[in-house]
């Protein structure tokens, strides 16, 4: 595949949908900052209000037990530590 091919193919797609979607393609996309400081108590709060009860899932009293359960165990750490293996699995151990 040549160049041209591939600006053809991959990029032409991708500056055309740019500018349908009204944005300028010239301009960086926004890039998501880091999250500092947001245990996981405090995402799984946020969670559980914009996702479960705002899109009506069936049972949300058996999945704010299930999130209280992974609030108890690793609710004071930060977000940024479930990146590590070692924090899930000790999660996972405690529940086997």
């Amino acid at each position: 595949m040549t160049l041209k091919q591939t600006a053809e193919k991959v990029w032409e797609p991708r500056f055309v949908a740019e500018i349908v979607a009204g944005r300028d393609p010239r301009v960086p996309p926004d890039v998501p900052k880091s999250v500092v400081g947001v245990t996981v108590a405090d995402f799984l709060d946020v969670y559980y209000g914009s996702y479960v009860e705002a899109e009506g899932l069936r049972d949300p009293v058996t999945i704010k037990g299930r999130l209280k359960a992974v609030k108890a165990v690793l609710g004071d750490l930060s977000v940024t530590a479930l990146e590590k293996p070692v924090e899930i699995l000790r999660f996972k151990a405690m529940y086997r």
